[in-house]
């Protein structure tokens, strides 16, 4: 089917799509559907009453969620595409075959964030909605031939929450891969790093990422300024983040963000901050660095992982999502951090923040210390890092299975004498 492939539509040219779906496939058209679709069209108008008007309460994200999480064709698409591939998005095109790329869960919405997000699922709250089974519906016809989660953990929170719909569980768990993203490898080669992993050898550490906050920027500014009044531990801490007023992030307020902007400003000497750079410059850094960094209090995958390992920097990170499928003592440091069953962070009282902060903050100290006294280790999870890039993120074999899901035959029905008839409904 590949090679009959002209025309693949998407729904945005945004970083998570160049990741994972354009220009995977050689020789075929990559083209934009966000404005040939009905539901932007009808659901415009919203857009009209926040930003011209002010009659609408509605957030940004709810208002992203009106007008691109849903898709229905205008006019059948011309020219006519033979395949969409979408990223969170559901397709409600009867004749269109399509794919969607899975973050989290489907349907991506607040009612199913919470559900993931809470000590306790509560499958109460989603089995009645009509919206999650209108999605579900639509993820059960013929012409979606494949769901690809971003991890196992992705793929276990889709399953999870499948269980309070029994009636789409065995149809949904049959198409549903999980499919890692590709990496391309920034050096064949440790030595390419010109380290030498000695004793006296300074050790430079790489911050790289927006949000700084979430990422775990203040823990990580904390615990580095206390080493930095020793004069037996000789660093480096790079920051490629641009660090702002507007970040809102759990219980931190302006005084935390002061703080931050103040251990910058005052300590040049180990401390090189870089609001933006070329994506080149950022490579360039990484490849020149010892250790990544990314003591996050929340990430659906950890892209900046795979790029740091790509270049031979092994990761600090927490154990949270999918970090622990890309990421673990063989290959960098992991700091245990308290999340739910679905892997996903818990800390909703003051309390709890406050717990998890100091547990990112012990668990950065020690490994510091550690890697300070053995820096040949690091040489060891470099080498394990770029041969896992080389073995789980290939671009040839990621390409490969893309084109195997691509070339799917329209879903077969499972059970079919057991199997509800399902009628298609947006």
């Amino acid at each position: 089917m590949t090679n009959n492939l002209k025309r693949i539509g998407t729904n945005s040219k945004n970083y998570a799509h160049q990741r994972l779906i354009l220009n995977k496939i050689p020789h075929v058209r990559y083209v934009d559907l966000r404005f040939r679709n009905v539901f932007f069209w009808k659901n415009l108008h919203h857009w009209v009453f926040k930003y011209y008007l002010g009659l609408t309460k509605m957030s940004p994200s709810e208002l992203y969620i009106k007008l691109f999480l849903k898709f229905k064709s205008v006019n059948n698409l011309f020219p006519k595409i033979d395949l969409i591939h979408f990223f969170n998005v559901i397709n409600y095109s009867k004749n269109i075959p399509w794919v969607v790329s899975i973050e989290t869960c489907l349907p991506h919405n607040h009612l199913m964030s919470n559900f993931i997000e809470s000590k306790n699922p509560d499958y109460k709250n989603i089995k009645s909605d009509k919206y999650t089974i209108g999605v579900l519906k639509a993820l059960s016809q013929d012409n979606c031939i494949g769901l690809i989660a971003l991890s196992e953990c992705t793929k276990n929170m889709q399953l999870e929450m499948l269980k309070a719909f029994p009636e789409f569980e065995t149809i949904l768990k049959s198409k549903i891969t999980v499919l890692h993203p590709p990496q391309k490898l920034l050096i064949n080669s440790i030595d390419q790093k010109g380290l030498s992993y000695e004793k006296d050898e300074a050790l430079r550490f790489i911050f790289i990422g927006r949000d700084f906050l979430r990422k775990g920027g203040s823990e990580i500014l904390k615990v580095f300024k206390e080493f930095s009044n020793d004069e037996q531990y000789k660093f480096e801490l790079i920051l490629i983040t641009d660090i702002n007023d507007k970040e809102n992030f759990l219980f931190f307020n302006q005084k935390d963000i002061d703080n931050i902007n103040n251990i910058i400003s005052e300590n040049p000497k180990w401390i090189k901050h870089y609001k933006e750079l070329s994506n080149d410059k950022v490579l360039e850094l990484i490849i020149k660095s010892h250790i990544g960094l990314l003591p996050t209090w929340m990430d659906t995958y950890g892209f900046s992982v795979l790029e740091c390992q790509a270049g031979g920097c092994p990761v600090i990170t927490t154990d949270i999502r999918a970090l622990t499928e890309i990421n673990n003592e063989e290959l960098g440091w992991l700091i245990k951090f308290p999340a739910n069953k679905l892997k996903h962070p818990i800390y909703e009282s003051k309390k709890e923040f406050e717990i998890c902060q100091e547990i990112i903050e012990n668990g950065l100290r020690n490994i510091l210390k550690d890697v300070f006294q053995n820096k040949q280790k690091i040489k060891e999870k470099a080498e394990a890092s770029l041969n896992s890039i080389k073995t789980n993120h290939d671009e040839k074999k990621y390409t490969n299975q893309l084109k195997e899901i691509y070339e799917q035959k329209a879903f077969q029905e499972i059970n079919k004498f057991h199997r509800k008839e399902l009628t298609f409904s947006s």
